[in-house]
C-alpha cells in the first residue's frame, strides 16, 4: 500500500511560497512543531505538525528493521534519502503503527529522496504520485488496488518546482478504505524528489481533514540561500 523505502533498497490549498524564517515564526504562535532538514542538493525541506503528534527519524525506520545498523551505514543512507514518520498521537513506538495508513489515527511519510540517472531519465509528474503508494492512481499496477482520486492539480513554484498535489482514496480488496492527501514536488535539476503524505481510514480523515490539510499547507522546497 505504501513504502518508506525507496524502490531499489529501502494538498496544498495555496501554492504560495512561504519562506523558512515565516513559517518557523507561524509555528511557534500557533503550537506547531516546525521541521526542515538541508539536502546534498543544497535545498531545504520543511513542514509543521501539530505539538501533540509524535515523529520517527529516518535512523530509527531503519533501526527498527535493523538493530545492527551500523551509525556509519545510517548517515550513507542519510545522504540518498531523509525523512520521518509522523503520527497523529503519542506511541510506544514504529511496531504501534504497523498497518500505516490503515490506522484509525492519522500517519504520515515524508521522503527526501536524491534520484538515479536512470530516475532523472524517466522522471513525470506520474513518477511524483508514486513516491508513497509505489503506483499511479491513475493508472494502477495491480488489480487488486482500487483508487478513487477526490482532487488533484499541478504546479510550478518560484525557483522552478514542479510538483502537484493529491486527495485518493484507496481500497485494497475487500479491505476498509484509507484516504491520503499528499503534495510532492522535483527540484529543477530533477535530482531530488520530495513528498508528504498524511492518511487513515476514510472515518478517521474525515474527523482530523482540517489538520491534515494545515500539515499539507505547511510543505515546502526551497534552495538554500
Amino acid at each position: 500500500m505504501w513504502s518508506f523505502a525507496r524502490s531499489r533498497g529501502w494538498g496544498r490549498r495555496t501554492l504560495a511560497t512561504i519562506t523558512l524564517g515565516a513559517l518557523a515564526a507561524s509555528c511557534s504562535a500557533s503550537g506547531l512543531s516546525y521541521v526542515s532538514h538541508g539536502d546534498a542538493a543544497g535545498e531545504s525541506v520543511y513542514y509543521a505538525i501539530p505539538s501533540g503528534w509524535q515523529r520517527f527519524t529516518v535512523q530509527q525506520v531503519f533501526r527498527s528493521a535493523d538493530p545492527r545498523a551500523s551509525s556509519t551505514t545510517l548517515r550513507q543512507v542519510e545522504q540518498s534519502l531523509w525523512g520521518n514518520i509522523i503520527v497523529g498521537k503519542h506511541v510506544a513506538g514504529l511496531s504501534a503503527v504497523s498497518n500505516g495508513f490503515s490506522e484509525g489515527f492519522p500517519f504520515g511519510i515524508v521522503k527526501a529522496q536524491a534520484l538515479t540517472s536512470a530516475e532523472q531519465d524517466s522522471f513525470s509528474l506520474a513518477t511524483l504520485r508514486t513516491l508513497i503508494l509505489q503506483q499511479d492512481p491513475f493508472n494502477p499496477s495491480s488489480s487488486i488496488d482500487h483508487f478513487s482520486v477526490k482532487a488533484y492539480q499541478t504546479f510550478v513554484r518560484k525557483g522552478g518546482f514542479r510538483g502537484s498535489e493529491m486527495t485518493v482514496e484507496e481500497r485494497v480488496g475487500t479491505s476498509s478504505p484509507i484516504e491520503l492527501e499528499q503534495i510532492a514536488e522535483v527540484n529543477p535539476s530533477t535530482t531530488w524528489a520530495y513528498v508528504l503524505g498524511v492518511g487513515c481510514d476514510v472515518a478517521c480523515f474525515a474527523r482530523n481533514a482540517g489538520v491534515i490539510d494545515s500539515i499539507i499547507r505547511s510543505f515546502g522546497v526551497e534552495a538554500t540561500p
